[in-house]
């Protein structure tokens, strides 16, 4: 039997493997019986579609009941296969999305050299926060790097819930704000520590992000060839 996120990332892949969008307690029951999965997790699954997306809200603000349940109907979810695009760079980006499964990657294509921004998780809020912010196209898109599967809102409804309540308000400035100041981090990091510094806080944040990004992706991360980032892993674990 898996455990932990791998369970929650599991399920998401077998529901796109098998193009099940919204699936039926036989699917569940199915998968319990052969083994798959623990009741447990797949009753969260049943009952509780949204809990870590309003885990995730809460730890941003407090709710109200009824900010609660607005919110709730104004996410679509949907799956993405490894390699599909969320978000498509020098457009508009106008989604905002929860990751429920799966990995995705923050970055920018340039004369065919990537410069990846971010690595966003499962249980992880992430948009192209300029474009969305501003309506304007951005250099930056969204690509799954996993089979994912992830909640989806439409700038519309962020703009149309914050005039209806002021808890949401305070819920999407508190999480642009963070993207904001997460994005500036980055660019300080880059601009004031050198490659092997950057790594060890990449090893120190994103533990579990190690055994699932690739050296290549890892290396566009940091900025660096993947050759010497190669260099810099086999300095740290020598033979």
């Amino acid at each position: 039997m898996m455990a932990g996120r791998s369970r929650s990332r599991f399920i998401g892949y077998y529901f796109f493997r098998n193009k099940i969008s919204r699936p039926a307690p036989a699917i569940f029951l199915q998968m319990t019986k052969n083994g798959l999965v623990s009741a447990a997790v797949l009753i969260s699954f049943i009952f509780l579609p949204m809990h870590h997306l309003l885990l995730a809200c809460g730890r941003l603000t407090t709710l109200t009941e009824a900010a609660r349940e607005d919110l709730k109907t104004c996410w679509t979810l949907k799956s993405f296969q490894k390699q599909d695009t969320l978000t498509v760079q020098d457009q508009v980006c106008r989604k905002l999305f929860f990751l429920e499964t799966g990995l995705v990657k923050l970055y920018s294509l340039r004369s065919e050299q990537q410069f990846i921004m971010r690595f966003a998780p499962e249980h992880s809020f992430i948009t192209v926060i300029d474009s969305f912010c501003t309506g304007k196209p951005s250099k930056y898109q969204l690509l799954a790097l996993e089979p994912t599967t992830a909640w989806i809102m439409d700038r519309e409804d962020v703009t149309r819930l914050c005039r209806q309540h002021h808890c949401l308000e305070h819920l999407f400035s508190n999480l642009f704000a963070a993207a904001a100041t997460a994005m500036m981090d980055r660019i300080n990091d880059m601009l004031e520590d050198d490659t092997t510094t950057r790594y060890h806080q990449f090893v120190a944040a994103h533990p579990s992000l190690l055994q699932r990004v690739k050296l290549g992706e890892l290396a566009a991360y940091l900025g660096v060839t993947q050759t010497t980032l190669s260099r810099i892993r086999a300095a740290q674990h020598p033979r």
